[in-house]
């Protein structure tokens, strides 16, 4: 049986949509900047594949998903949806293709019983996915802000991995991850 990092960080997108590629920008950025996560944390660049991406996260323990996420708040607006808020927000309709499939992944997987124990969903609110290549300048602004958030998100997960306690604090609208620097738990 070949190993498989327990937690999975899934990029979304397509980069020729202009800020619809920003789950992969995300993705590239992580991997390049966090060697400590090693052999716990797998990096995929999912694309727009679907469910072709189901057998991908199948057997993890926490997956979490980079995208473009349309919400309806001011371009540039980074979004973290985890716990109740993900089952929330698969369940709603997506307002672009990739969106859908994202959706479909999740409700497909929590069918055959492949969904992970956790799942978290990072991103941020697109400006421009008309045809394209590169982000639009307030994406840009804003994406060290997304990139801290999504490292949170994963820090909670490899600690959760730990018997580590990890908290859960509303903020805003979204369930963020919170204090990944909690107590360990023997």
């Amino acid at each position: 049986m070949t190993f498989r990092a327990p937690v999975l960080v899934l990029g979304l997108g397509n980069p020729l949509m202009r800020d619809d590629g920003v789950g992969l920008e995300m993705l590239r950025r992580l991997s390049t900047s966090q060697p400590a996560w090693s052999e716990q944390v797998e990096f995929l660049d999912g694309g727009t594949q679907g469910l072709v991406l189901l057998g991908a996260i199948g057997g993890r323990r926490s997956l979490v998903i980079l995208d473009a996420i349309r919400m309806g708040s001011p371009a540039g607006t980074p979004h973290v949806f985890a716990g109740d808020a993900v089952h929330a927000f698969h369940h709603t309709r997506g307002s672009s293709a990739h969106e859908t499939d994202a959706r479909e992944l999740l409700q497909t997987a929590e069918l055959t019983g492949d969904s992970p124990e956790t799942v978290a969903l990072v991103g941020m609110e697109p400006e421009e996915t008309t045809t394209g290549i590169g982000l639009s300048p307030v994406l840009l602004q804003n994406l060290d802000d997304a990139l801290g958030k999504a490292r949170n998100v994963v820090e909670a997960a490899l600690a959760e991995l730990g018997s580590k306690r990890v908290r859960i604090k509303r903020e805003g609208e979204h369930y963020v991850s919170g204090d990944s620097g909690a107590n360990k738990t023997d």
